[in-house]
């Protein structure tokens, strides 16, 4: 068996992804959260702290949508879920703006993270 990330850092990889969690507030009663939120700067500091493990456990040189994406922080946070068979759901909703402003419709973006019992 070849010696990969993977399968050297296994438990590491599942601390990480707990204290990920933890740091965002995802729990089993609070798994729903609005795109805005996660785009805030609190979101992407709490984050940023993290990279240097991240990158240490994860090989997120591989992770294309991270090196070029917009959206770096979701993008990493999306990739280290989906690689730990996190599943997010993402649910869009348009809303009618009935403010008099130049926007006639609201866009929300939410996303539900269904977290496997190993990280509760």
């Amino acid at each position: 068996m070849k010696n990969t990330k993977d399968n050297l850092y296994r438990e590491e990889q599942i601390q990480i992804m707990k204290k990920i969690l933890e740091h965002i507030g995802i729990n089993k009663n609070n798994n729903i959260f609005n795109r805005e939120d996660l785009e805030k700067d609190d979101f992407k500091n709490k984050i940023d702290e993290l990279i240097p493990e991240i990158k240490k456990y994860y090989k997120i040189s591989q992770w294309n949508s991270y090196k070029y994406g917009i959206n770096k922080h979701i993008n990493l946070l999306k990739n280290i879920c989906k690689y730990n068979d996190i599943i997010i759901d993402k649910m869009q909703k348009t809303k009618k703006n009935d403010n008099n402003t130049e926007k006639k419709y609201i866009h929300f973006v939410v996303y539900r993270f269904n977290i496997p019992e190993i990280f509760l």
